[in-house]
């Protein structure tokens, strides 16, 4: 019986282990190709300089209500696009009478080029 476990729980030695190439990255990530047809929708856009100063204003009185001795940088204020924003609600919607128990998360909008405002 012992010549049995033997048999099967034997250490190899290093002869009979064969050598097996090791790749340095062995995973690869796979390249969307992307259509030239497309453009994507940014999901937030830049604000006018009106708009910047408002809000550099409002988070600066925020932030020094907190601590007076407070020094802050704004650097950079974008808001929603409404395009994307109801473009989203609406391919939510639409996914929701599916299955009604459920959430949805909008990571990027396309559109086809030439297609604006249509």
């Amino acid at each position: 019986m012992k010549i049995f476990f033997e048999k099967w729980f034997r250490k190899k030695s290093s002869e009979e282990i064969p050598e097996v190439p090791i790749e340095k990255n062995p995973i690869r990530s796979v390249e969307k190709k992307v259509d030239e047809r497309w453009q994507e929708i940014p999901l937030y856009i830049e604000v006018s300089e009106e708009e910047k100063s408002l809000v550099a204003v409002v988070a600066a009185s925020v932030a020094s209500s907190l601590k007076n001795e407070t020094a802050l940088s704004i650097k950079n204020i974008r808001k929603k696009n409404p395009e994307a924003q109801a473009v989203s609600l609406i391919a939510a919607a639409l996914a929701a009478e599916i299955n009604p128990n459920s959430q949805f998360v909008i990571k990027k909008i396309y559109q086809k080029k030439g297609e604006r405002d249509a």
